[in-house]
């Protein structure tokens, strides 16, 4: 579990001061008319204030609302390029990432956010000095030590556009998991789809069990799938979900993160192994 993370200009700053960064490191600039440079320019406009919701909404109320939304997906673009800081092979994905549609403010999915989600994924693995290389299924994670029996293990990450896609979609991260030789977790997160829905919380602690029952009802709607996913090397599934609300008390703009292990019970170790991962996710 992750503790609700509340939307500051503090952050809005420190975000957009990193992704810029991120991006300089390789040489590469932002186009301000490109989808990521507009999510700068409203990041950089929210920090300029001293407080977001006594001041921003004051000065433009229509912006400020669209600028929340689009901040809450920022967080994920920003935690995906710098937790990757450093991970070899991450250029391709930021040139398609500098000019790519990110939909705008979180509805839908294109090539450019699933290579997002990848680099999410690898960058947190790599911060526990876990090699992590961009092969198929989509990553591959080498363990300093053999621990529950694993040596190597294959993710295939996937990130479904509607609810259901999330059964295609786990469908294909079997497939290429079992493509791959070696076993593996199919990651699939959940953002796009509760990106496109309204959450209203009345404080931190209410947003906090709200995003468990949301994560543990598509879990529970995804059994099927589930069990026609494990087996034949693919050990386990994780399910991921960044839950973005507005907060009444104190008024504010929150989001947690959420991740749901579903090891296969025949799998030996499988079960330490996702909780291994599903922890280090949540760092």
């Amino acid at each position: 579990m992750s503790a609700p993370i509340k939307l500051t200009t503090e952050r809005c700053g420190k975000m957009a001061d990193g992704l810029e960064h991120r991006f300089q490191e390789h040489g590469l600039a932002i186009d301000e008319d490109s989808d990521l440079g507009r999510r700068l320019r409203e990041l950089r406009w929210l920090a300029q204030f001293e407080s977001i919701f006594e001041d921003a909404v004051n000065v433009d109320r229509d912006r400020a609302v669209g600028a929340f939304r689009i901040a809450s997906q920022a967080e994920h673009v920003y935690r995906a390029l710098t937790s990757s800081s450093g991970m070899g092979g991450v250029e391709y994905q930021l040139r398609r990432i500098r000019s790519a549609e990110l939909n705008a403010p979180g509805c839908g999915g294109s090539s450019a956010l699933e290579y997002l989600f990848e680099l999410e994924v690898g960058g947190s693995l790599r911060t526990a000095l876990f090699e992590t290389v961009l092969e198929e299924p989509d990553i591959r994670l080498k363990l300093p030590v053999e621990f529950m029996g694993y040596s190597e293990v294959g993710l295939a990450c996937k990130r479904p556009r509607s609810a259901r896609g999330v059964a295609r979609n786990l469908g294909k991260a079997a497939n290429q998991i079992r493509a791959s030789g070696v076993p593996g977790v199919a990651i699939v997160s959940l953002d796009g789809i509760c990106a496109r829905e309204f959450h209203q919380c009345t404080d931190q602690e209410d947003l906090s069990r709200r995003a468990d029952e949301y994560l543990g009802s598509y879990v529970l709607q995804q059994s099927a799938a589930i069990s026609r996913a494990l087996g034949s090397g693919v050990v386990g599934v994780l399910f991921c979900c960044r839950f973005v609300s507005y907060v009444k008390n104190p008024s504010c703009w929150a989001w947690c993160l959420r991740v749901k292990a579903v090891p296969d019970p025949s799998a030996t170790g499988a079960g330490h192994l996702l909780e291994m991962l599903r922890s280090l996710l949540l760092t």
